[in-house]
């Protein structure tokens, strides 16, 4: 269906994350979806996101 590019762990966000692509003919309508993701041979469930995983705004490093 698609690869992962990166990954890393995201701080703000308290949980690991991965950048990837996703062919867009098998991808679900809305942009946003749930897979897996094989990581050293196991499944791990992941989450497709089309909005950003950031506070553009910066209002939680102002609390």
């Amino acid at each position: 269906m698609g690869h992962v590019t990166s990954g890393a762990y995201g701080h703000t966000l308290g949980g690991a994350i991965g950048l990837g692509y996703v062919d867009s003919k098998t991808a679900p309508n809305s942009g946003e979806g749930r897979f897996s993701i094989e990581v050293a041979g196991e499944r791990v469930p992941a989450a497709a996101l089309s909005s950003p995983m950031y506070d553009p705004t910066g209002r939680r490093i102002r609390c």
